[in-house]
């Protein structure tokens, strides 16, 4: 199926945890998701505006089995077998592989979210959901957790979550086709753009001139370049040797590099020169209502 391997395995116990009846157990769930290159996902259970680990109350039987009963439950819809690989401390961990590209469409009151490694260590938010310091830390803590190794067992590089925001129906094409490529009057070239979640949030509810649009006669951002629905869409890009600057000239850095991470408003954006290195992941719907200007977007949550 796979020659790559997770390294956190080599940290983990095997057997089951010694547990007394009624001790909360928490659930790791690690995806290698291989629909392009290899990486890794986690699932994350949304409390409040918070991401944390799924927990339940031990019933007494063989710890592994109850939780995999839960996840069995939860991935019903999915022919891939879950697997219990080990634990540490109260945390049972386990395994699923999925093969392809699988984009999904979430909601602000969905319970269950995967994450990526950037997100957790790295940006520490998922959209404008806080990962729990719990999560973080022991991910930090336990670093080999956060690692695929290839079948010379060399660490495989993790992708980079980034966003892209427009009107909610041009979304729905990039979420299944991408983001396509700007033109050559673009800041950094002819390539393909994408920001942090702030950013996206702003080009999901404004026109990029605040200027009125419509297509085929239909008003779909008004006067002041509102949109009447926005939308966002979340992709892990695939970078092998990535510039950080502010100063590379907009068409140099593709002679040497395959992405470019750099700083426009004091907003982080990212740029990749291949189509090939962008998968979608998830999309989200905007309402824009409550939004009369750039002082609102805190206010602002998917729907």
């Amino acid at each position: 199926m796979t020659n790559v391997s997770y390294k956190g395995r080599g940290i983990l116990k095997s057997n089951e945890p010694t547990i007394n009846k009624g001790d909360i157990l928490s659930i790791c769930l690690y995806v290698i998701n291989e629909a392009k290159d290899s990486f890794l996902e986690f699932l994350l259970y949304k409390e409040k505006d918070s991401l944390e680990l799924l927990k339940f109350k031990y019933e007494g039987s063989v710890p592994s089995k109850e939780g995999n009963v839960i996840l069995n439950s939860i991935f019903n819809e999915f022919d891939e077998q879950i697997k219990y690989v080990g634990y540490i401390d109260n945390i049972l961990f386990y395994e699923m592989y999925i093969d392809y590209g699988y984009i999904s469409y979430k909601r602000q009151n969905d319970k269950l979210w995967l994450v990526l490694v950037d997100e957790i260590v790295n940006k520490k938010k998922s959209l404008n959901f806080d990962i729990d310091n719990r999560v973080v830390n022991m991910f930090l803590r336990n670093k080999s957790l956060l690692f695929l190794l290839d079948k010379n067992n060399k660490i495989l590089p993790s992708p980079i979550v980034v966003y892209y925001g427009n009107h909610y129906n041009k979304i729905l094409s990039v979420s299944i086709f991408g983001v396509p490529k700007a033109s050559v009057k673009a800041s950094h070239g002819p390539f393909y753009y994408y920001s942090g979640f702030d950013t996206a949030l702003r080009y999901a509810i404004w026109t990029y001139d605040y200027k009125s649009y419509s297509i085929n006669d239909k008003l779909i951002a008004d006067k002041k370049g509102k949109y009447n629905k926005g939308g966002i869409v979340k992709f892990a890009i695939f970078t092998d040797k990535c510039n950080i600057s502010s100063n590379i000239d907009k068409s140099e850095w593709v002679n040497d590099y395959d992405s470019i991470i750099y700083y426009k408003s004091d907003k982080i954006n990212y740029a990749i020169n291949k189509y090939s290195k962008q998968l979608p992941l998830s999309y989200y719907s905007i309402n824009t209502d409550a939004v009369n200007s750039l002082n609102d977007l805190y206010k602002i949550k998917i729907e």
